[in-house]
């Protein structure tokens, strides 16, 4: 993540409220917060144990969504500080759930936004993770290779607004320790604002009617200003965006994201981010191809078993499969065509000679690309039966295709 320094982030707040009161208007609607502030500030010990218990907590004297999202982000403000242990490490993640946060009461920037979208989560206040592109001081230059920071979107009385809990919480200082210093300036911040250094990997999440390009984001803030006030280019309606995101389950959502991130900013790595998401959804498919296979519903099923093999194949065009990923797909190739198999008749009663010929055709090529893939990965028991199996499908189908095509030519004549 990166992290603003000191007077980096003194620099930008300052022009955040110049912003604010000079150009913008007011972004928080002069809502009063001081109550639910000093509410989210008292939390027993006792009930910071249980992620549960803080929700309902913070949440118990909130009048409106408003003031639940402001104690969250005030009590994670509060309580959690950024994990330099972590930073100091390649900035790799120490906590790999909110349990370990609550327990250590240190996070990095996806731990801040994890857990804020959990506390959200368990009162019923839409919000999601926002992956992005940060800047650190207003003369920094950054890194677009791939995302480098992570904030929270929340829906709150039908509208979505940002946040950032990370660097509401505090700065850091000369790279090695950490202060909180609770900043008013990252919640609910304008996305006429946020822009300025938080360009989000997915542009839907700029919410801006005009959107900021990769490109655009390494400007000055003036020139990113004037360019936010331009209507005149990369004009859409995230609104419309947004409404059909929010119709998506969470497996979908994360491909979407995935690829709308990569079609924005379409790097080596984003791209192997992409491959990842579709592996990560045709496993999600398998779970589900998974519980057709107990029932009757052949339509169903194939039709899940088609999109796992689009997915992966899809996969393929940004990373290189695993071993155990490309087994995995010989078998979704074979499965796949077992299934089409249960549309054939038995075979005392076949009597449309064509459509024997259409499902065996469509059958072949499957069992011909499991078996191209198993004979180049390395073998065990499983795969050599596979093998067999593949063989023995594609000699019976190749015969019975002759014996149908040759009923079919007689009874033309």
């Amino acid at each position: 993540m990166n992290f603003t320094s000191t007077i980096g982030q003194l620099f930008i707040l300052l022009l955040l409220l110049f912003i604010s009161s000079s150009v913008l208007g007011q972004s928080k609607d002069n809502l009063d917060f001081t109550s639910i502030d000093s509410h989210a500030r008292k939390v027993p010990a006792t009930i910071c144990k249980n992620i549960d218990d803080l929700a309902n907590y913070l949440t118990e004297p909130a009048s409106n969504d408003f003031e639940k999202a402001r104690s969250f982000y005030v009590w994670l403000t509060s309580n959690i500080s950024y994990d330099m242990q972590a930073y100091k490490n390649g900035k790799r993640r120490i906590n790999q759930n909110n349990e370990d946060i609550l327990r250590r009461k240190r996070a990095v920037c996806f731990g801040y936004s994890q857990f804020f979208k959990t506390l959200c989560d368990k009162v019923g206040l839409p919000s999601e993770i926002i992956s992005g592109y940060s800047k650190g001081s207003l003369t920094s230059t950054p890194n677009l290779e791939q995302p480098d920071h992570a904030w929270n979107a929340v829906k709150l009385e039908g509208k979505w607004y940002l946040l950032d809990a990370t660097w509401g919480a505090g700065v850091v200082y000369r790279q090695s320790e950490f202060v909180h210093q609770f900043s008013e300036d990252y919640f609910l911040t304008s996305p006429k604002e946020l822009i300025i250094n938080h360009l989000p990997a997915d542009p839907m999440w700029q919410l801006l009617p005009c959107v900021i390009s990769i490109d655009d984001f390494s400007a000055s803030p003036k020139e990113l200003l004037n360019l936010v006030a331009d209507k005149s280019h990369n004009c859409v309606s995230y609104a419309d965006s947004l409404a059909k995101f929010e119709q998506l389950g969470y497996h979908q959502k994360t491909l979407k994201t995935a690829i709308n991130s990569y079609q924005f900013n379409p790097t080596k790595a984003n791209a192997k981010e992409l491959g990842h998401a579709y592996m990560d959804y045709e496993a999600y498919l398998d779970a589900k191809a998974v519980k057709l296979q107990e029932t009757d519903s052949i339509d169903e099923l194939l039709a899940i078993q088609q999109e796992m093999i689009q997915t992966c194949e899809q996969a393929t065009q940004y990373i290189e499969l695993y071993d155990r990923q490309k087994e995995n797909l010989a078998y979704t190739y074979i499965n796949y065509a077992v299934t089409i198999s249960k549309k054939l008749p038995e075979f005392k009663s076949v009597k449309n000679y064509y459509q024997m010929v259409m499902i065996y055709q469509e059958m072949l090529p499957y069992f011909q690309k499991a078996q191209q893939l198993l004979m180049k990965l390395p073998t065990n028991f499983y795969m050599e039966s596979a093998k067999e199996q593949c063989r023995s499908n594609i000699e019976a189908i190749i015969n019975n295709l002759e014996i149908y095509r040759h009923e079919l030519k007689l009874n033309d004549k």
